[in-house]
């Protein structure tokens, strides 16, 4: 389960990238390279709604999809 994210001016990405909600982990923020870009509300709301669906929270509201 993938979130395609475009890149924008405000985004701050050069291309087209991909947020992988079928691949949570957790990283010592010693492991974390520099920032390379920036989600918005609306992002980060697709990305919640598909974290949600991968993990079977959100059953009864399919609509809200990715």
């Amino acid at each position: 389960m993938r979130v395609t994210v475009a890149p924008t001016v405000t985004n701050g990405l050069m291309a087209e990238s991909q947020l992988m909600a079928d691949k949570i982990a957790t990283i010592p923020r010693s492991k974390l390279g520099r920032q390379i870009g920036e989600l918005d509300s609306a992002g980060i709301g697709r990305m919640n709604s598909a974290i949600r669906l991968f993990l079977g929270l959100d059953a009864g509201n399919e609509s809200e999809a990715v």
